[in-house]
């Protein structure tokens, strides 16, 4: 009977889950769509709406929140927020928040992975050192007057690139794929915005969007796969003691 109502709890959870990741992706779509037909009156509505509902929908999907991961999120709303001024300050904060965010991110990953050994982040690395290198040297002069910025964001790039393909190799799972995929869309999203030359932001907004999503799941089931392991340790001590 009990087994019962936890299945039946559980289920009502996951269609609650459902609903709100449904919503995340209608929200998305429409405010990609918004973008891409340059509706600002409207886009100024839905945008601000898509990554709290992301974070709602993360809140309902674990069982223990990861507050560096919602500080991160809060940070990448606040600079969403603060870009769409055309007053210099507002820019200036709205870039410091973008900064936070990433920087949110690397921790994230950082403390997520566990990572024992530099070696495989640092080999890892190698081909998004070399992407990037490329990318600067043909996309200089689109680049030289935030050179600054340009080359923080990439700097932080490869570093989460670099733990993301070191984690796929090394434990080539479901959540490993999810975070590589993420990593690679945010990526196409900064390039996106360079090789565009800020045309078309709709589609860096796509990516932008489906790695946010791609993320949230890579947190939620790898966050699921420790705690089933916990719990098989724990029986296993119990079972041999």
């Amino acid at each position: 009977m009990m087994r019962s109502k936890s299945t039946s709890s559980f289920f009502r959870k996951t269609r609650f889950v459902n609903t709100i990741a449904i919503g995340y992706l209608f929200l998305a779509i429409v405010a990609v769509i918004l973008e891409f037909f340059k509706d600002n009156d409207l886009l100024i509505l839905v945008k601000p709406l898509v990554i709290p509902t992301l974070i709602f929908m993360y809140w309902c999907s674990t069982r223990k929140i990861n507050l560096i991961y919602i500080f991160a999120l809060v940070a990448v709303w606040l600079a969403n927020l603060f870009s769409t001024s055309t007053l210099i300050i507002p820019l200036v904060i709205g870039t410091l928040f973008l900064l936070i965010y990433k920087v949110f991110f690397v921790q994230l990953l950082h403390t997520s992975l566990k990572v024992k050994e530099i070696f495989p982040v640092a080999v890892s690395a190698v081909p998004y050192l070399l992407f990037y290198t490329l990318l600067t040297i043909i996309c200089y002069s689109s680049v030289k007057e935030l050179l600054f910025l340009y080359f923080t964001q990439c700097i932080i790039l490869v570093v989460l690139g670099a733990y993301a393909l070191a984690n796929f190799f090394n434990k080539s799972r479901k959540s490993s794929l999810y975070l590589l995929l993420a990593v690679l869309f945010l990526m196409i999203d900064q390039v996106s915005s360079i090789i565009l030359n800020g045309n078309f932001e709709a589609v860096g907004l796509l990516f932008f969007y489906t790695a946010h999503y791609l993320f949230c799941r890579f947190l939620v089931v790898d966050e699921k796969r420790r705690r089933h392991h916990d719990s098989f340790k724990i029986q296993t001590t119990e079972r041999n003691n």
